[in-house]
């Protein structure tokens, strides 16, 4: 995602979807560690409701940061290329289906 968002800013200009993009790397691997750490090293009786809570509401923050980098990002690609982008397909492959457009613009 970052690669593409690159690629959309070096072409449509000053655009928010790089920092959206790393900032949704950063947050999906501190909340990878963060799963990490809770699950494996500590001991079961340590976690209390909270902990799992605290967990669950940074997986849900990381889904909604996805999905605002992707349609940003759609949005922008719909400016550099000139096509529509489907929504819903947007929404269940993201940077797969851009890449799909980006490889036929490409070809032109």
């Amino acid at each position: 995602m970052i690669l593409q968002a690159s690629w959309v800013e070096k072409v449509n200009g000053k655009s928010n979807v790089v920092p959206l993009a790393v900032g949704y790397l950063v947050f999906s691997t501190g909340i990878f560690y963060l799963t990490f750490f809770t699950r494996f090293a500590l001991p079961a009786e340590y976690l209390s409701g909270t902990d799992l809570a605290l967990r669950d509401a940074t997986r849900i923050g990381n889904v909604l940061l996805y999905l605002w980098a992707v349609f940003s990002l759609r949005g922008q690609l719909v400016k550099a290329v000139g096509r529509s982008l489907h929504g819903g397909m947007t929404l269940f492959f993201g940077v797969l289906y851009f890449q799909y457009h980006l490889r036929k613009y490409g070809a032109r």
